[in-house]
């Protein structure tokens, strides 16, 4: 397969992978709009969906070629999904965890005073959301991979994609 192939196939990959990454994301920021919307609150962050997207799609499609990614695919369905979506998540938790104590340096007199406010006080119940909301995409994501390996390449596609016969 040449560099140009290689490049093709590696580029629709992860364009399919964060196009799914970014519906879920955007559907994320839409309710947390909405939820705002109650308050008079303005949000805009389409830009951070759009980074996130690129970003986490990025990392899956990696981890999905290496062997931590697929140390359970020949275990049942399920520990390989629920695995993947863990793992997944909880490097994502890390760094929505760095990202909050970075931003919330500005105001802290500490590192852990940040730490703190991030974690315990006011920033905790919406980044457990934020965390909650990936870890479902996460889930489905990982869902629809394994239904994939386990019909055989394209089958998934052809089962959603072509009419009855």
């Amino acid at each position: 397969m040449s560099f140009k192939e290689k490049l093709k196939k590696e580029l629709i990959e992860v364009g399919i992978v964060t196009s799914y990454f970014l519906f879920c994301f955007g559907m994320i920021l839409l309710l947390k709009k909405l939820f705002l919307a109650e308050y008079d609150v303005g949000f805009y962050a389409i830009s951070a969906a759009i980074l996130g997207a690129l970003v986490v799609a990025k990392v899956v499609v990696i981890l999905d070629h290496t062997k931590m990614g697929n140390r359970f695919e020949e275990k049942p369905a399920y520990i390989d999904i629920l695995y993947r979506s863990l793992t997944y998540t909880f490097a994502v938790a890390i760094v929505l965890i760095i990202e909050h104590v970075f931003h919330a340096l500005g105001d802290s007199k500490s590192l852990w005073s940040a730490i703190k406010e991030v974690v315990v006080n006011r920033e905790a119940p919406k980044l457990w959301a934020v965390i909650i909301c990936i870890f479902g995409s996460f889930v489905v994501y990982n869902i629809i991979s394994a239904i994939n390996k386990r019909l055989g390449k394209g089958e998934l596609k052809k089962i959603l994609f072509s009419t009855k016969k």
